[in-house]
């Protein structure tokens, strides 16, 4: 092609397609996603529900698991979550109620065994803190959740990972999915109330680019 061109064309061509070649080479390439992991040991589910509506019930998920994609190392605006908690772990501290509330009547785990959350929008507020909404499938009944989340620090471990530390509540109407068992005392009070309390401390570790993950898959 070059040789149906006049020299000096020619000439300004390819000293065009050098310095652009030369610009090219000391671009830098833009950052990679990171992907962390939340880590076991270090991250705690919990939940509060009223009993006989006078005292509240607490328990939590002791199984877990989820990742955190950010668009870099220090913004977690516009991050995407998903986890996936085993039903099966739940813990109230009473062994009947646990497994009350694995039956068909409340969770129904054979059925249903896991309950997934799915962000769909992140956003940090004025306070520097953040929102984070997303769809919570529970009982395989997804319904829109809000969770406030405050950024607690980040630091690097002694193995050079950094260690992200976030606190998210929230709160969900146990109707809403299904969770629909009841009982009334003889005084006409219900068992336990509709409103379920969340409460999450959750540490996520850096588990690298998800450009370096998918390479290596």
């Amino acid at each position: 092609m070059l040789a149906l061109l006049r020299p000096s064309v020619a000439r300004n061509l390819l000293c065009s397609v050098c310095l652009l070649g030369s610009l090219l080479s000391f671009a830098k390439p833009s950052s990679a996603e990171v992907l962390w992991k939340i880590a076991p040991g270090r991250t705690s589910i919990q939940f509060k529900v009223k009993h006989l509506l006078l005292m509240e019930v607490e328990g939590r998920f002791e199984d877990y698991d989820g990742t955190v994609i950010t668009p870099d190392e220090t913004d977690f605006s516009n991050a995407k979550v998903e986890a996936t908690i085993p039903v099966k772990s739940i813990y109230t501290g009473n062994d009947d109620r646990d497994s009350h509330l694995l039956q068909d009547a409340f969770f129904h785990v054979v059925k249903f065994p896991d309950m997934t959350f799915h962000s769909t929008r992140v956003v940090r507020k004025p306070d520097g803190q953040f929102e984070m909404e997303g769809n919570l499938t529970i009982r395989g009944v997804s319904r829109p959740i809000t969770l406030a989340v405050v950024h607690e620090g980040t630091k690097r471990s002694a193995a050079g990972k950094l260690r992200s530390s976030f606190k998210a509540t929230g709160s969900l109407n146990r109707y809403d999915y299904g969770l629909r068992w009841n009982d009334v005392t003889e005084a006409g009070r219900m068992l336990v109330g509709d409103t379920v309390q969340i409460e999450m401390d959750v540490t996520l570790v850096e588990n690298g680019e998800t450009s370096r993950v998918a390479s290596a898959q």
